[in-house]
């Protein structure tokens, strides 16, 4: 028979420490529920983390949420709200069946609030009320503040996990609360009976931090001191969760308590968390076969629960070998370790190991809400981009000479630049404090002229490209206002961004460069000696965009479509590199965005030369030829 079914037998309930909204979706979690026994789940913003930011299963609900102008943190709580709700649905067949002792989803209130008594209750109140079902379970951290939280929701009627519990002395504080919380329905003539609570008991953090200190203790090759530090090591946690556990037993046989049971009250069950073992040298089930016994919990992560199905043991074993551990944390304290430190220690940590996936995960939600805008712009960008390219085949033409098909496989991208993703301001050119463009491609000047004159940054009739009095040359020089260095000869182009990038970083300017260069041009080393540089001077402001649409002058260019050669080439200077199709406008958009927080950043876009005009595109011998 499997070990995990077998724990029910003996009063202990395994719940999963882990919620996703995957395994919601694909049958994941009724599967557990209804074949492997689970009995409940717990989730902090840590899981949450992991789950939203590791896939899109979120991403449509968050896009939906960012249309409505939610900030993040209502986008976040409307998330986990959603995957909590459909849990609880899930295991509400359990919660029936046992009559509520089990069949129980956690939700936390933000860690933020760890210290915050009333804005916790505040929080807890609000989310009782999203979730809206009988089988939550609101987390509340157990620290002094906590303390009044706690009494105060279950005195509500919300039923309440105590988490973050690491010492014997703060669970007999929680265990008051729940008995006060409790005694004062019984005098407001309220029910107690539907009331619930877990005490979550925190476990292999209390070795991992004890095992260190008493790490210290031992000096190779010295005689072994009495008590010897090293024979304590692993089993402080399961000691402090057995001592809890006879007070859990004296608090049931107190009169309070027995008086709170005629009137339908539920023991408030003892909850074993984190019982993953740390520590490869020890069993991989440490935290589960010594802890077995009646009115208990244990919350499991996914490869604790594969383990203990695998060889686990079972039998009652949360009171066996009591004098060891007490004799345990007496040996600790002589060897000079005060566990009500290392205990209190572990609180904070606690709390600050989840305040930062909280923090992290809005900075994700927000990443992806700000997506919503980007998107909202794509046919806009679009049209853009073949406004663009008409104005090209004009001005090529009217001039009867210039690189046109060089400027169409580019267009779809100088238009996300130019009209979306650059910030600049096109009356002021001489400004340092904006975005700039180099164009290391500068043949294709005509794609660049046409963006300038649809942005309203130049004046000039752009059909004067290529003649004497116009700056509009078939290069882009310094003559003309908008342009900081000429690019005519290939391959120089990044240099140039470089100095831009580089003089804006040791100046303090918030301002990014972009460079759009060829794959033609990525033969020459003057290219990989800027991308070496780049990466030396950490030039996290500059974005390189290579036009890989694999035609040449006279025929094809090396690596034609293959990006991956070019973005292999930039990772291996220590650029943070992105293949994409450089006409799709999502794509583009998502690269350009995802530039924003990484550098530098080399977009490598696979395009197709003569882009927009049939007989063009892909075509080899038309090359710095207009059409007539």
């Amino acid at each position: 028979m499997n070990p995990l079914l077998m724990l029910a037998e003996h009063g202990q309930s395994y719940w999963l420490d882990n919620l996703t909204r995957e395994m919601i979706a694909n049958g994941e979690l009724e599967r557990r529920v209804s074949e492997g026994g689970l009995r409940g789940i717990t989730s902090n913003p840590s899981i949450f983390y992991k789950a939203i930011s590791g896939g899109d299963f979120y991403d449509a609900q968050i896009h939906q949420a960012a249309a409505r102008q939610l900030p993040p943190l209502s986008i976040y709580e409307e998330l986990v709200t959603r995957d909590i709700r459909d849990a609880c649905d899930i295991l509400r067949r359990v919660y029936d069946e046992t009559e509520g002792v089990d069949g129980y989803v956690s939700l936390e209130v933000s860690p933020h609030l760890a210290h915050h008594t009333d804005a916790s209750i505040a929080e807890a109140r609000r989310l009782w009320a999203a979730v809206d079902r009988p089988n939550l379970l609101i987390k509340i951290p157990g620290t002094m503040e906590g303390l009044p939280a706690i009494e105060e929701l279950l005195a509500d009627g919300i039923n309440v996990n105590i988490t973050l519990l690491f010492s014997v002395a703060r669970y007999q504080e929680v265990a008051e609360a729940y008995l006060r919380a409790l005694e004062r329905r019984v005098d407001a003539g309220q029910p107690v009976n539907g009331i619930a609570s877990v005490a979550s008991f925190f476990l292999s953090r209390i070795d991992t931090l004890v095992d260190e200190l008493l790490s210290h203790r031992v000096a190779p090759g010295s005689p072994r001191p009495q008590p010897d530090p090293a024979d304590l090591q692993g089993k402080v946690a399961v000691a402090s969760a057995k001592i809890a556990y006879q007070q859990f037993k004296k608090i049931l046989d107190g009169a309070r308590w027995k008086t709170l049971a005629e009137k339908g009250a539920r023991p408030q069950r003892l909850l074993w968390a984190s019982t993953s073992t740390k520590n490869p040298h020890y069993s991989d089930v440490m935290y589960v076969e010594p802890l077995i016994g009646a009115h208990t919990v244990n919350t499991m992560p996914n490869q604790t629960i594969d383990a203990f199905a695998d060889h686990g043991m079972v039998k009652d074993t949360l009171e066996s070998g009591l004098d060891h551990v007490e004799k345990v944390l007496i040996d600790l304290s002589d060897a000079g370790i005060d566990l009500d430190f290392a205990t209190e220690q572990l609180l904070h940590e606690g709390v600050q190991k989840f305040i930062e996936p909280f923090d992290e995960l809005l900075e994700v939600i927000t990443t992806k809400s700000e997506r919503v805008e980007t998107h909202a712009n794509i046919e806009p960008l679009n049209e853009m981009a073949r406004k663009l390219r008409r104005e090209v085949i004009r001005m090529t033409t009217e001039a009867g000479s210039g690189h046109a098909t060089s400027s169409l496989s580019c267009a779809d991208m100088v238009s996300a630049l130019f009209f979306h993703e650059m910030r600049w301001d096109p009356a002021t050119p001489k400004a340092r404090d904006m975005d700039t463009f180099v164009l290391s491609k500068g043949h294709a000047a005509p794609i660049l002229w046409a963006a300038l004159h649809e942005a309203g940054a130049i004046s000039e009739n752009i059909m004067s490209l290529r003649k004497f009095s116009s700056s509009l040359e078939g290069h882009p020089t310094p003559s003309n206002p908008w342009i900081k260095v000429a690019t005519g000869s290939l391959g120089q182009g990044l240099a140039a961004a470089n100095g831009i990038a580089l003089a804006n970083k040791i100046d303090d300017i918030d301002a990014r460069v972009f460079c759009l260069l060829g794959d033609g041009e990525c033969s020459e080393g003057s290219v990989w000696e800027a991308a070496q540089f780049a990466s030396l001077n950490q030039l996290s402001n500059l974005v390189a965009i290579v036009d890989v649409n694999a035609l040449g002058q006279s025929g094809p260019t090396p690596y034609e479509h293959h990006t991956s050669v070019f973005a292999n080439r930039f990772e291996a200077f220590g650029w943070h590199t992105m293949e994409i199709d450089g006409h799709n406008m999502p794509a583009i958009l998502d690269a350009l965005f995802q530039a924003r927080s990484k550098g530098p950043t080399a977009i490598l876009a696979k395009t197709i030369k003569g882009k927009g005009v049939s007989f063009l595109e892909s075509a080899d011998g038309w090359h710095g030829k207009a059409l007539d």
